[in-house]
């Protein structure tokens, strides 16, 4: 997963994406497929955007 391969906790991925750390972690698990705009989001923080 980049987000370990980055050294980043799901923590500081989701306060870099501006999202709730649950938020990320559905994401991640397959729980929920965020909107366009959030995994844009998610993308920019990971810095692979």
């Amino acid at each position: 997963m980049i987000r370990e391969w980055r050294c980043l906790t799901r923590a500081k991925l989701a306060r870099r994406a501006d999202l709730h750390r649950v938020q990320l972690q559905d994401i991640e698990t397959g729980k929920s497929r965020g909107s366009v705009d959030t995994l844009t989001a998610i993308a920019v923080a990971r810095d692979v955007a």
